[in-house]
């Protein structure tokens, strides 16, 4: 079995998995493509991100990377702190905009590249 190391198999491979299941949370990466690219929750018309510890991130266009989200008027923003860093104090996990938000983001992605189908908003 091979996977992002040297392949592994017989004593190595079970002695890897069993140290891995005893010790998930310490194994799980911090550092690096996990941590800056997150887990997506969505489809092709909404979508949100997550980080490894559960924590909302959105992509900061001034900063050029993904950093904690907070919720400002039932929408996600920035809050500036990389994901790379701990996050802000008493942030929540698991933070999601409204459906009045989610709804006004899909017609404004729809109108943008979608003109024609301006219809099926009226």
């Amino acid at each position: 079995v091979t996977g992002h190391g040297l392949p592994m198999r017989g004593g190595a491979l079970a002695e890897g998995l069993r140290r891995l299941v005893a010790h998930f949370e310490e194994e799980m990466p911090r550092k690096g493509r996990y941590v800056r690219q997150p887990a997506v929750f969505g489809d092709e018309q909404y979508a949100r991100y997550e980080n490894v510890d559960g924590y909302t991130v959105v992509y900061d266009e001034a900063k050029g990377l993904y950093c904690y989200a907070t919720l400002a008027v039932n929408r996600l923003v920035s809050t500036g702190v990389p994901v790379d860093q701990p996050p802000p104090a008493g942030l929540a996990r698991h933070l999601q905009e409204s459906q009045a938000v989610r709804l006004a983001k899909i017609e404004e992605r729809t109108l943008r590249h979608h003109p024609h189908e301006l219809v099926q908003f009226q």
